[in-house]
């Protein structure tokens, strides 16, 4: 599995650039050989997941277009030049959505067939209260659960983003294995042994950390206006920012590691995270429901650069391909990014 790392290298959103190669089931520490991937571009091969240990025991070169056409392209095409990849001129979404449910779990979705691939516990408990997701710069989804004051990481399997804790050569996550389009019964992984949930990062003040799912054993904030982390938005690091509620803090973390990287008081302006988006400046952009935005600049918390900007009734937020962010709720609102 080759995996570029390099926060410049990606791209998919904003000018940021990605290179996967993917092949199912298999984790950085398996040994297919991947053909170059030019930034920005994903090859999706069709395996089986059945057949995924197989796969990783031998190791595959792809150099042809025979070899490409084995694959879905995502990105990347081989037809201007033959038997190399290189980027298309054609914007691309991964075929993937990435939803909360009512029972501490969250689905991912085939945009494409509406076939659930697979479901994940984000707590040890069911009204754990999974709201907020984001989606990082390699596929995979940061969710945060309003009542455990928790925000956890899912991998994205089709991307090589699990990790195979026990050793076994393949990677345990939860599967449509009979292909009915739902994750029932054993489908669905007890909490802490799916092995595509990374990270839990514990945000209750006092007890912050990074913990491998299943291990954490010091209590959950359950009050649904409690830690409440409410505001998540992915960086050019492919890092993340998880606002919360009543704590009033942004929360810095490494996208590829869960560790808490930095925190910023945003108590100061009065401001409780409700939703969040990053434009391409950097600049982080936070509803607080009901009242305004904050404009936060993490390098620079003076005036003008972070500031409170009103607003009748703030509550779901977005940003366009311009850098434009819209605000919604009681009536509609643009805030163009280079004025303010």
């Amino acid at each position: 599995m080759a995996t570029s790392r390099n926060p410049s290298a990606r791209a998919l959103i904003a000018g940021c650039l990605t290179m996967i190669v993917l092949a199912a089931g298999c984790s950085d520490r398996d040994t297919p050989v991947a053909p170059f991937v030019p930034d920005g571009g994903i090859l999706l091969p069709q395996l089986d997941v059945t057949t995924a240990d197989a796969v990783c025991e031998a190791a595959t070169t792809y150099t042809t277009d025979a070899d490409f056409d084995l694959g879905t392209l995502v990105g990347v095409e081989h037809t201007t030049v033959s038997d190399q990849l290189q980027l298309s001129q054609a914007s691309v979404t991964l075929p993937f959505l990435w939803t909360p449910n009512n029972q501490g779990t969250v689905s991912k979705i085939h945009t494409v067939t509406g076939d659930e691939l697979g479901r994940y516990w984000v707590a040890p408990y069911w009204n754990s209260s999974p709201s907020r997701t984001t989606v990082d710069l390699d596929g995979s989804c940061w969710v945060g659960n309003r009542q455990a004051g928790t925000v956890v990481k899912i991998g994205l399997e089709e991307a090589g983003e699990c990790i195979d804790r026990n050793g076994n050569g393949i990677i345990d996550t939860s599967r449509d294995g009979d292909s009915d389009g739902d994750i029932t019964g054993a489908e669905l992984l007890p909490w802490g042994q799916d092995e595509c949930v990374l990270y839990e990062v514990v945000l209750i003040p006092g007890k912050e950390g990074t913990h491998v799912p299943g291990t954490y054993a010091g209590g959950y904030d359950t009050n649904y206006w409690g830690t409440s982390p409410r505001g998540l938005a992915i960086d050019a690091s492919n890092n993340v920012w998880a606002g919360t509620w009543s704590s009033q803090k942004y929360h810095y973390i490494d996208g590829s590691t869960g560790a808490i990287l930095n925190s910023i008081d945003v108590s100061p302006w009065g401001h409780s995270a409700y939703g969040a988006v990053i434009d391409g400046n950097g600049i982080l952009w936070s509803a607080r429901l009901g009242s305004h935005v904050l404009r936060l600049d993490p390098n620079d918390l003076t005036a003008p650069n972070t500031q409170k900007i009103y607003v009748s009734h703030t509550y779901g937020i977005g940003l366009d391909y311009l850098g434009h962010v819209f605000v919604s709720g009681g009536s509609g609102l643009r805030v163009n990014p280079k004025a303010s």
